[in-house]
């Protein structure tokens, strides 16, 4: 399985006929790749209006090239966001995996003229989850291809619990403590850690200024207050510093608080040695 951005426009009409069509008489590499294509590939479509929706092919390109000749088509299923997502969103939380010599999007941001381009695993995960498609939607898509159906919808709307998954999208879903990605089958797994801990007794926000992306080890650790961190990111407990996005603005008072619990389980194993 090998993952896409496809800037489609006439995502209308070809979302109609349920399929992915270019020209490829000529060299223009980002079209004559619709022929690598194949059944079974995820690919993430761009309209005018942004990060529409998610196509799954159902054939091979290079099997309907040779029955097409210089056109290429290829049927696929498409799965809708229900709302677009803006193209900018996009590549703020992507542009670390953008290609910087044949990219779907140019240096002013905007969608290349360009039709098909491969993109990495890391970038196709952060996209599933702002679409909040998951692999297994697309194993069984892929399985069940020849179900009569081939219209999907997905919600895509962001409500506050999903707030822990918008800090592990911006984050390529990284650890922010040892940056280390951990994969698993189902894809890249990070996990949303809150500060100061939701409810009773300490009732932290569910906000994004008191969440963190965390490894499962560096969540545990983080809260059991093995560890800390300062205001500047430095850590506490532990050698070097946090990475924190630029985009991420994370609430002092949450790390003022969590220093302190820190402070104090400090002290509590000081006064048990002695």
């Amino acid at each position: 399985m090998k993952f896409y951005w496809i800037n489609q426009a006439n995502f209308s009409k070809e979302y109609q006929q349920g399929i992915i069509q270019a020209s490829v008489d000529s060299r223009n590499h980002a079209r004559l790749r619709l022929l690598d294509i194949r059944k079974g590939d995820v690919i993430f479509s761009f309209s005018t209006q942004g990060f529409q929706a998610v196509l799954i092919a159902k054939e091979d390109g290079i099997q309907r090239h040779e029955i097409q000749g210089v056109s290429c088509v290829i049927t696929c299923d498409y799965y809708l966001l229900e709302m677009p997502i803006s193209t900018t969103v996009v590549v703020s939380a992507t542009s670390q995996y953008l290609d910087r010599l044949y990219s779907p999007i140019n240096s002013n941001g905007k969608r290349n003229n360009g039709y098909v381009f491969p993109i990495p695993l890391e970038m196709s995960q952060v996209l599933l989850d702002m679409s909040q498609c998951s692999f297994d939607i697309i194993r069984s898509s892929v399985e069940c291809s020849a179900a009569p159906r081939r219209l999907g919808s997905i919600n895509r709307l962001i409500r506050d619990s999903n707030l822990a998954k918008e800090v592990k999208v911006l984050y390529g879903h990284t650890c922010q403590v040892c940056r280390t990605p951990l994969i698993t089958p189902q894809g890249y797994y990070a996990e949303g850690a809150h500060i100061i801990p939701l409810g009773q007794p300490y009732n932290g926000a569910d906000v994004i200024g008191n969440i963190l992306c965390l490894c499962p080890n560096h969540h545990v650790l983080f809260d059991s207050f093995a560890f800390s961190i300062n205001d500047n990111g430095q850590l506490v407990g532990l050698e070097g510093n946090v990475f924190i996005h630029p985009n991420h603005q994370i609430s002092r008072k949450s790390f003022s608080w969590h220093r302190d619990q820190f402070g104090l389980i400090g002290l509590t194993l000081v006064k048990r040695r002695g």
